[in-house]
Parts: C-alpha cells; sequence; structure tokens
C-alpha cells in the first residue's frame, strides 16, 4: 500500500473515516498482534484548538505531525503512549488518532498486556489500545508507517 498517497490525497477528516473498518496490526517480532479499528480522530493543524500544532506549534516533541503524510506521531501523555499518523504534505500538520480497535489476532498476548483486562477494557482507549500491543516507547516515532511493524489494511488477510 502507498501510505504517503493514502495519508494526503484527501482531507484528514476524509481519511480518518477510511480508517474505520480498516484492521491495525503491529508485528512484534514474535507474533502479529491486530484489530478492526473502531474509533479514529482527526486533528486538522493550526487552526484546531485540540490539536498538538494548534497555533504552528512546533516542537520537538510534536515534529511527526510536521512529516509527510504516513508518518507515525507516537506521544505520550504521563505513562501511556498513543499512534497518531500524519496527513497531508510535509509542513502541514494534521493527523489522525487512532483511539480503539477490536481485537481480532493476538488477543491473548493483548490480555497479558494489560493485565488480564478483557472485552471491551481491552483495546477501548487510545492508551489501552498501545497497552494492549505491547507498546510502551516512542521507538516508531518519526518512521514511515511503511517502514514500520504497524500496518493499516482494508481487510485482515
Amino acid at each position: 500500500m502507498n501510505y504517503t498517497e493514502f495519508f494526503t490525497n484527501r482531507s484528514t477528516s476524509e481519511i480518518s473515516k477510511d480508517l474505520l473498518g480498516r484492521s491495525l496490526s503491529y508485528n512484534n517480532g514474535k507474533e502479529i498482534l491486530s484489530g478492526t479499528i473502531v474509533e479514529a480522530e482527526a486533528y486538522v493543524g493550526i487552526k484546531d484548538r485540540a490539536a498538538h500544532s494548534y497555533g504552528g506549534r512546533r516542537t520537538p516533541a510534536n515534529e511527526g505531525l510536521y512529516r509527510p503524510g504516513g508518518s507515525l506521531y507516537i506521544y505520550s501523555q504521563r505513562q501511556y503512549f498513543f499512534f497518531d499518523v500524519s496527513c497531508q504534505e510535509e509542513g502541514e500538520p494534521q493527523g489522525v488518532l487512532i483511539r480503539a480497535i477490536d481485537p481480532l489476532t493476538g488477543i491473548d498476548t493483548m490480555i497479558k498486556n494489560r493485565s488480564g483486562k478483557t472485552g471491551p477494557l481491552l483495546t477501548n482507549g487510545p492508551g489501552k489500545m498501545m497497552q494492549a500491543l505491547g507498546i510502551t516507547s516512542r521507538k516508531w516515532d518519526l518512521v514511515d508507517l511503511a517502514d514500520s511493524p504497524f500496518d493499516v489494511r482494508k481487510y485482515w488477510l
């Protein structure tokens, strides 16, 4: 999949809607953990008061938003990590936050990563989703989605 094209050729709101129903997978080196994206949120740049780039704010921490569409913006708040993908051309700081997935594969590992949580509590929030996937650092921040262990597909194969 050409992620740059997918994340740049239409509005960020449209991209956010198109991600719903797709699967997000993460290859942790031992197995593939995946789920259907059921909640995503668009952040439309410098005029969006909820965006990390509101007012043109640019710091090393939010640099991923300024990268070309399809770049990962992994950030943390307190001890929780969040999964964003930049949208639009380089320098236009927009992105989509993947807020929740419905687990498909690697569910036993996700439950272990979430200390036994099951059902909706397993992946029903952006921090919970990242915990379930076992993401505990910003290691993949600023990496192109195509060069990462993550994948977004229309259907799980």
